[in-house]
């Protein structure tokens, strides 16, 4: 499948803007082999060209770092930036990231996922639960957190009650 665009831009937007097209449609390795032509002066000054890459390879944290920091009234940014922190094993650093996503775009559900799940990984009970009641603050109608905040409450339950739990 090849990419055309429906309106074709000027041409020293051309090769920018197929790469990120290719990388919204899922062709990683074509538009990171494209992005490498590109001169460093013109990436260092297009943000969401510079986010290109640490959105294709959440891995590269120091790539997102720089497009969090060239961006950083970006919420999205700021998110993927805390993924690529996750990744790495950066875990306090990925929970600022996504608290400051949350700051910047309160109605950004994915960041309040990732805190979520970072606080889920570390069994931090207390934090899901702000971090389900903040959401539902904001969308009182969430399924999803208000499932999340259900299933915490069941757990406390069940903890409170050791002889209904099989032991392991």
């Amino acid at each position: 499948m090849m990419l055309a665009p429906w309106v074709e831009p000027p041409a020293e937007f051309r090769r920018r803007d197929l790469v990120l097209a290719e990388l919204i449609v899922g062709f990683k390795q074509d538009a990171l082999h494209r992005l490498e032509a590109i001169p460093e002066e013109q990436l260092a000054d297009d943000p969401a060209l510079l986010a290109a890459p640490c959105d294709a390879m959440l891995e590269r944290a120091s790539l997102c770092r720089e497009a969090a920091e060239k961006q950083p009234e970006s919420a999205d940014r700021a998110l993927a930036f805390g993924k690529a922190l996750a990744l790495s094993g950066d875990a306090s650093g990925a929970e600022r990231q996504f608290a400051n996503a949350i700051r910047l775009d309160p109605s950004l559900k994915r960041a309040y996922l990732e805190l979520w799940t970072l606080y889920d990984g570390q069994h931090r009970t207390d934090e899901m639960r702000e971090i389900s009641e903040k959401y539902l603050n904001w969308n009182p109608r969430n399924i999803l957190f208000r499932r999340l905040k259900a299933i915490l409450a069941m757990e406390s339950i069940l903890s409170d009650l050791p002889w209904l739990v099989p032991p392991h």
